[in-house]
């Protein structure tokens, strides 16, 4: 038993704060195919539609994109900065949709095809002439993940972290999933139980013998 808990808790993997937090802004809007309307396919690549010029109809409708925006940049003054946030959003998406699609739950080994990376770095010289890389918050917060757990729930489509190898689905489709179970086995159980319950009063209502 002791050794079953040690392999249980091996597989557990809490997800960084930093990886949650891009996670969370990936999924304040819909997946990609909810969005656009085309059936998921994800043997093709990432496809996303340009709602970047229809925010505003999106943040009317997506309480968490709004937020995600800001009300400053859901002004007419603001168009720019809510243009450039959804660039920065589709990017986010873009890289852990395909880190998910890429490997489908199985650890991966190699490059991985992101175009949407080379977005995360650029470059600059300090006021000494001297060269330096910089690195997008973003891409520091998935160095070290194991991206294994960086999923899309095959339900809804949102992007998930599986801290448990064995989770197949997001935590709101886990939830309804197991409802949906119970409902369908609650009636045979409440049978099976009512019968054993019939059962059992039957017994405590026969009469006791005597000896004579």
């Amino acid at each position: 038993m002791i050794e079953q808990n040690k392999k249980r808790v091996s597989r557990l993997r809490p997800i960084q704060p930093e990886l949650a937090e891009y996670i969370r802004l990936a999924n304040v809007l819909p997946a990609p195919h909810a969005l656009s309307g085309v059936k998921k396919d994800v043997s093709l690549p990432l496809r996303e539609p340009r709602w970047e010029y229809s925010f505003q109809v999106l943040a009317d409708k997506y309480p968490d994109f709004k937020e995600f925006l800001g009300e400053a940049a859901l002004k007419e003054e603001g168009m720019a900065k809510a243009i450039q946030q959804c660039g920065k959003l589709k990017t986010i998406r873009s890289v852990l949709y395909t880190i998910a699609r890429h490997h489908a739950g199985q650890p991966l080994i190699g490059s991985i095809p992101v175009g949407a990376l080379e977005d995360l770095v650029s470059a600059q010289t300090d006021s000494k002439g001297i060269l330096r890389v910089l690195y997008d918050p973003f891409l520091r917060a998935l160095e070290g993940a194991e991206v294994a757990r960086i999923r899309e729930c095959a339900r809804c489509g949102v992007i998930y972290w599986a801290g448990r190898l064995d989770k197949l689905a997001c935590n709101e489709c886990t939830r309804a999933l197991r409802q949906k179970r119970y409902r369908e086995n609650y009636p045979l159980k409440y049978k099976v139980r009512r019968y054993e319950k019939a059962e059992e009063e039957s017994r405590n209502q026969l009469p006791t013998r005597t000896k004579k």
